[in-house]
């Protein structure tokens, strides 16, 4: 176990000019000074005159480092600190052992039997001065060493580089980030054409990586990228050649790489040349929408869990490791793509301001009751999208009145809104050529079936469909969502409960209130007004269809826009058991490229569906409302509250109900959109699934894909995610999920499950309650009761993994959780995760809560918080009642009567070290 250890204070960057040997002596010789510290001030110095001064060469932008092996075996790093036109710094650090070159460069070169700083006079090469570290003084010049024989230039070029150094984590502020597309297998090779014995060959083609711009494809083997050698030991694996490369280069700087192709039974070696490439369209700096959210929320992250893990840190040496994990989170928002969401950047840059965005969604969510509902629920979308209401229409479509008019002036009513709407989807589609929207048309389909295929884009093995999927992604960022929330708005005014009283009022009162009642052809769509008989409704797309009552079956449009035809559609029925079912996708309450809403008032319904059904939106904005009954919800996958470039929104107001799907269902907020699920029935026993389609990636035995219940996901590496939420008010509830499962997000997503009263059982496998990969966010919020956790499988219950936060809530209630390992306030790989119980007697089965793990993937730590809080006498494996705890000075274990409490007895009796081995 690491011992707790306080980092000296570092020194400003060398960068004066040295005028003497004695200059020279003192500012190497001040042992705070961290020689290989630079900040972006030091990649481009200042001359007298004020002219930036920076050499010519690929390396201007950042200083350098290289390790080179000579044949004896000995190591030998060199570090080009400055370079000015007349001088340089150079540090060479020797050593026999190999080491991990990074972090030995950074903590001074520990146990070096060779370190030396020299000053190089240029262009003369000649050796101004020179420092030997190990004796601490300055030493003579030996006659045969008055030329520094390795130039900054060439140790910059990269010749004969063994490993890079990281550049520090400030260097990348505001860049794009680079993208390598490597993600490959060691390969074994034997050719006559190289001398390589052994590559990389890719598992997996990105569009617009390195490896697709270099002609790379399945079945070839990289052998070699300079300035590497197939024999390098950055080709051990994918993971480290991507770490090399992030820790040397920036986008646009060149690539020059060689791989074998295989050419019947021998091989063909094929140079390339060409740039790094960066993520695409990761490119701008946060939008005014995500300054602005976050400029208003930051406040609220001083909470108290944070003042005590200020205190816990600062009493184990912890403070600037936390600090500066904090740094790279900060660093992830500081490039952004068009499609990154207000409240993810910000709870991801700010990990205690997660509960407080949190409640400021759910709890600002309309509740049953008032007769515009469905109207605030769209308004509650410009909290989402930071965007501002649009203004109210003016001039030539003014609505007519139909208060106190008979059923024409109705049917009037509802055209004039139908015509209003669909002036808005124009605005909302006008930057769109109409070859654009055609082809988002005919490519959704594409982007359904390649998340559901591959989920990480990426890895989508078809790259005809990943190459459509790459170009909607760039392209569908300019909807215009402001005014696709109006049009939203507006077709609201269709299911206000003011209008459809008088409607029904007018209806039941026609001559035939059993058939049909009256129809009208509109340049939007068909109108339909249906009675009280049981009917079936197997075809036609109309843009109004309202039912008085009957037992009904629906296999239409079901209240779903159609692009190009219905920009608006809206289906009422107003009672009876009805089932609506359909084979078709975009369906029930779905809003395709427009706007769709299903509003059934009463009745114990069913919902059947296949694919983006039951509440969706896909470019556009879905809703589907359940007033009352006891509903059975069942979707193959995309069903249920799924948003993307939209929204997508299920509210289900009463009853017992069932929700039922087998991937990405129950609330999932994909690329620019929002998925809410809401169950409001604060007494309603219901039951979610969402597993059983497919086995997970991941090949555990028993195990399915879920991606759904709560969760945020984004197309990675292409396009952040949006955001999910499952709400549900109350009663005794069951939960299953697959992996990605209930209240978590995936790449620069943010998912939320909120279950506010009842006695829950919760079962999932991996990745799942309150979990996190991927520069995310992920929310799990349990208010109340005496709740059952299970995970089947490892990582899951509070866990957050690669630069994401994870927060874990469990209020109240006598708790159960089960994880096999990596579980209760677990994190790694620069991940945060915050686990609190409010209280109860709990029991933590399966693993010791409040762990950290390995950080292999980009350096730094993890922050590990795990808070028991409460009378309860909990049980703990690995751990005792009423313990204060801090391991590897990265995790930290509360059990204590309040934070309060614990911050009291902190301040009176310290941490203390324990030094301990595993």
């Amino acid at each position: 176990m690491r011992i707790w250890t306080t980092r000296l204070p570092g020194c400003t960057a060398l960068s004066k000019i040295f005028l003497t040997s004695a200059a020279v002596v003192v500012m190497l010789s001040s042992l705070g000074c961290n020689l290989a510290r630079s900040g972006r001030g030091a990649h481009h110095p200042v001359d007298p005159e004020g002219e930036m001064s920076v050499p010519e060469g690929e390396w201007n932008r950042r200083s350098q480092w290289e390790v080179r092996r000579d044949a004896q075996g000995l190591f030998r790093a060199y570090h080009v600190r400055e370079v000015l036109p007349h001088r340089m710094i150079v540090t060479v650090s020797e050593t026999t052992q190999g080491q991990e070159w990074k972090r030995w460069l950074l903590d001074g070169s520990p146990g070096a039997v060779r370190w030396t700083t020299y000053v190089v006079a240029l262009p003369s090469q000649e050796i101004v001065n020179q420092y030997d570290h190990l004796a601490g003084g300055s030493i003579s010049l030996p006659p045969t060493a008055d030329r520094f024989t390795r130039l900054g230039q060439a140790v910059a070029a990269g010749d004969g580089v063994y490993a890079p150094g990281r550049r520090l984590i400030e260097e990348f502020a505001g860049y794009q980030k680079l993208w390598t597309g490597f993600y490959a297998r060691p390969r074994e090779v034997s050719t006559p054409v190289c001398p390589a014995t052994g590559g990389l060959a890719p598992y997996a083609i990105g569009v617009k990586s390195c490896v697709e711009l270099a002609g790379m494809e399945l079945g070839d083997v990289l052998v070699k990228l300079w300035p590497w050698d197939y024999d390098d030991p950055v080709f051990e694996s994918y993971l480290t050649i991507n770490q090399a490369v992030r820790d040397r280069f920036q986008v646009g700087d060149p690539v020059r790489l060689e791989y074998l192709r295989p050419v019947d039974e021998e091989y063909e070696l094929i140079s390339r040349e060409l740039t790094w490439p960066g993520f695409p369209y990761m490119d701008q700096p946060p939008s005014a929408a995500i300054v602005s959210f976050e400029e208003r929320f930051l406040p609220l992250a001083q909470r108290p869990e944070k003042e005590l893990l200020e205190l816990m840190a600062s009493q184990t040496g912890a403070t600037e490791d936390n600090a500066d994990l904090m740094r790279r989170l900060a660093d992830c928002q500081a490039v952004t793509d068009p499609y990154r969401l207000p409240a993810m950047a910000a709870t991801h840059k700010h990990p205690f301001l997660m509960e407080p965005v949190a409640r400021y969604y759910l709890d600002s969510i309309p509740l049953p009751g008032p007769t515009d509902r469905i109207t605030a629920q769209i308004r509650w979308l410009h909290k989402v999208y930071g965007t501002e209401p649009a203004p109210s229409r003016q001039g030539t479509y003014a609505l007519h009145d139909y208060r106190d008019g008979d059923l024409e002036a109705h049917l009037d009513y509802i055209e004039a809104v139908l015509e209003l709407a669909a002036e808005y989807n124009q605005r909302a589609f006008r930057d769109f050529s109409a070859a654009e929207l055609q082809f988002m048309e005919e490519t959704a389909p594409d982007l359904l079936e390649g998340f559901v295929n591959a989920h990480m884009m990426c890895f989508d093995q078809d790259l005809e469909r990943q190459r459509r999927n790459v170009e909607l992604l760039g392209m569908a960022h300019r909807l215009d969502m402001a005014a696709l929330i109006r049009q939203a708005e507006v077709v609201s005014k269709l299911v206000d409960g003011d209008f459809l009283a008088s409607l029904k009022q007018q209806m039941e009162t026609s001559p035939d209130p059993v058939g049909r009642i009256a129809e009208r052809d509109t340049p939007w769509g068909e109108i339909i007004l249906d009675g009280t008989a049981d009917n079936r409704y197997l075809r036609g797309t109309p843009a109004v269809l309202v039912n008085l009552g009957g037992n009904n079956f629906y296999a239409n449009n079901t209240g779903s826009s159609i692009p190009g035809k219905v920009p608006s559609a809206v289906l009422v029925d107003f009672a009876g058991d009805d089932r609506y079912e359909n084979w078709a996708p975009m369906r029930q309450g779905c809003g395709f490229m427009g706007v769709g809403i299903l509003l059934d008032l009463d009745g114990d319904d069913s919902y059947i569906g296949v694919r983006y059904v039951q509440g969706t939106g896909f470019l556009g904005i879905g809703i589907l409302a359940d007033a009352a009954g006891d509903d059975i919800y069942r979707a193959i996958d995309y069903g249920q509250g799924v948003g993307q470039f939209g929204a997508g929104i299920l509210l289900d107001d009463a009853g017992y109900n069932r929700y039922e799907g087998h991937q990405s269902c129950q609330g999932v907020g994909f690329t620019g959109g929002l998925g809410l699920l809401f169950s409001a029935d604060p007494d309603g026993n219901d039951e979610y699934y969402n597993k059983g389609q497919h086995g997970t990636g991941y090949g555990d035995p028993g195990s399915f894909e879920g991606w759904g219940q709560g969760f945020g996901v984004g197309h990675r590496p292409y396009a952040s995610g949006g955001i999910g939420i499952l709400l549900d008010q109350g009663g005794d509830d069951r939960y299953e999920g697959g992996t990605f499962s209930l209240g978590g997000g995936y790449y620069y997503g943010l998912g939320i499950l909120n279950n506010r009263a009842g006695n829950d059982r919760y079962r999932g496998s991996r990745y799942g309650m309150g979990f996190t990969a991927h520069q995310a966010v992920g929310i799990f919020l349990d208010d109340g009761g005496d709740d059952h956790y299970h995970i089947s499988h490892f990582v899951g219950i509070g866990m957050a993994w690669d630069e994401s936060n994870t927060l874990f809530i469990d209020r109240s209630g006598d708790d159960v959780y089960i994880a096999p390992s990596f579980a209760f306030g677990a994190a790694a790989q620069n991940g945060f995760a915050l686990f609190i119980d409010g209280g109860g007697k709990d029991r933590y089965v399966g693993t010791k809560p409040g762990a950290d793990r390995g950080n292999q993937y980009h350096g730094g730590t993890s922050i590990g918080y795990f808070l028991s809080l409460g009378e309860g006498e909990d049980q703990f494996p690995g751990r005792r009642h009423g313990e204060l705890s801090s391991e590897r000075a990265h995790s930290f274990f509360v059990d204590s009567p309040s934070i309060e409490a614990a911050m009291d007895s902190l301040r009176r009796v310290p941490l203390e070290r324990t030094d301990t081995s595993e």
